[in-house]
């Protein structure tokens, strides 16, 4: 299998993983039934989403480290280990939070339990992580001499707004993540063809040699 099939294979994955994470994320606008059935399902979504994209990444940024540097080395890999705390964490949000909420309306005086220290510090590391490395990995694509370098911006950006989000109602957050993947999945449809632009960059060269 040659190097552009598998590059591509990658860009197939990390496309449907960010369709899947957007399908987990848009439906949550208007759910505001926290008994409903897509409390259960869009976690399990995300969950889902996040392993597709994390298994497609790696390939992604092979195909661009020569061109984003160190700064993009470190933004991958603080956003792979996001991926991986998000595929640890929806499976608390999607099955242990729901049941939660039933002991809660059974058992009032639960209301008053505050979240576990764990989960509060995982999240918070899985903020930060996104924050530090979305943020890099897009100012490195931003710098770099990629055709698609405003996709850099747009996952700064987004990067951004999700951690702000945090503070605010949680829509917000949604929307900052909504535009971290569309800067992804942008960035994505380009490196799938960059082997064609390599050529083209590689081809002017030698031609104006063969002229000299």
């Amino acid at each position: 299998m040659s190097i552009t099939t598998v590059q591509r294979l990658c860009g197939i994955v990390v496309l449907a993983g960010c369709a899947i994470l957007l399908a987990g994320i848009i439906p949550a606008f208007f759910n505001s039934d926290p008994n409903s059935i897509l409390t259960l399902i869009l976690p399990l979504l995300s969950m889902f989403g996040a392993m597709l994209t994390a298994l497609g990444l790696p390939g992604i940024y092979a195909s661009i480290r020569e061109r984003i540097g160190i700064i993009g080395l470190i933004g991958y890999i603080l956003s792979f280990f996001w991926l991986l705390i998000t595929l640890s964490f929806e499976p608390i949000v999607a099955l242990v939070m729901p049941f939660l909420s039933f002991l809660v309306s059974k058992s009032p005086n639960l209301a008053n339990v505050e979240m576990p220290s764990g989960l509060f510090t995982m999240s918070l590391i899985g903020n930060i992580l996104f924050l530090v490395g979305g943020t890099l990995l897009g100012i490195a694509v931003l710098r770099s001499s990629l055709t698609a370098k405003l996709a850099g911006a747009v996952m700064a950006v987004g990067a951004l707004i999700t951690f702000i989000g945090n503070f605010l109602p949680q829509f917000v957050a949604n929307i900052g993540t909504m535009i971290f993947l569309a800067g992804l999945i942008w960035l994505t449809v380009r490196v799938m063809i960059l082997p064609s632009v390599k050529l083209d960059e590689e081809v002017e060269p030698s031609a104006a040699s063969a002229r000299a």
